[in-house]
């Protein structure tokens, strides 16, 4: 059981640090490109977005930024979890949307992501949505796991 115990924390904080490497990443990424991403957004399929381009423009990388900075305090990390998921699963459900709309609209990811396609991009979003999910799931596990010990003592 300690060995069990031992490993779970350091599972944990790797996934917790990958995905406060990528919400960084992304927003920073999208803060550089700001004008860029503006524009992208304007030309989206969807009205909404490009409506209030930038509006998104802003509110994305924000929001985030704060993900990012939830995941590091112990007390915020299960609604870090629960927003990351949100986030996520809106950004998947877009990029689905894409392929299945058939444009190829440029994607305002940098770096690595950039050179993705929607399919494969796609995949990456499901990886990390796992992950923010399997996040959650051992979050509480350890609130329980904390409830239960503190009842004990």
């Amino acid at each position: 059981m300690t060995r069990i115990s031992l490993k779970r924390p350091v599972v944990l904080e790797f996934l917790i640090a990958l995905i406060i490497l990528l919400m960084v990443y992304a927003a920073l990424n999208k803060l550089t490109i700001f004008k860029i991403f503006t524009l992208q957004l304007q030309v989206s399929p969807f009205k909404l977005l490009g409506q209030y381009s930038t509006f998104f423009a802003v509110a994305v990388p924000s929001i985030e930024l704060i993900i990012a900075a939830l995941f590091l305090f112990n007390r915020t990390r299960k609604i870090a979890a629960v927003l990351f998921i949100s986030l996520m699963s809106a950004f998947t459900i877009y990029i689905a949307a894409m392929l299945v709309s058939g444009l190829d609209l440029p994607c305002s990811c940098g770096g690595v992501l950039s050179n993705m396609n929607w399919s494969t991009h796609l995949i990456f979003n499901i990886i990390y949505l796992l992950i923010g999910i399997t996040v959650y799931i051992m979050l509480k596990r350890q609130q329980r796991f904390t409830s239960a010990t503190s009842v004990l003592t």
